[in-house]
């Protein structure tokens, strides 16, 4: 029995796609990173693929859940960061502001413990 390889999948429901792009809609989705997986396309470098391959060994998850996760993490990470910056231009602007000898100060403090 002939048995598809990833790339040949991935070709046919490329071609799938582009005949018809709701192809991916309309099947039910079988996990949380499953349609993501559908949509994007991700070009790593043979040693990353190959950490990344490890990894999914060694912590028994699919790469595709493990790329879905670190996405989930940027995210986040990003929407917290943007938040942070918004609310020191805020601080800013209202002269919220710490002196630069009030910092040397308190990074010194923080170096002698």
């Amino acid at each position: 029995m002939w048995s598809a390889t990833r790339t040949e999948r991935r070709a046919a429901l490329l071609r799938l796609l582009r005949e018809d792009p709701s192809y991916c809609l309309e099947r039910p989705a079988l996990g949380p990173y499953d349609v993501v997986h559908f949509l994007y396309e991700l070009r790593l470098t043979p040693e990353t693929e190959a950490k990344l391959n490890d990894l999914a060994r060694r912590t028994r998850k699919a790469t595709d859940e493990l790329l879905g996760e670190a996405v989930d993490y940027l995210v986040a990470y990003n929407e917290w960061f943007e938040r942070k910056v918004r609310k020191s231009m805020v601080a800013a602007e209202e002269n919220q502001t710490v002196s630069d000898e009030e910092v040397a100060a308190w990074i010194e403090r923080r170096q002698r413990r």
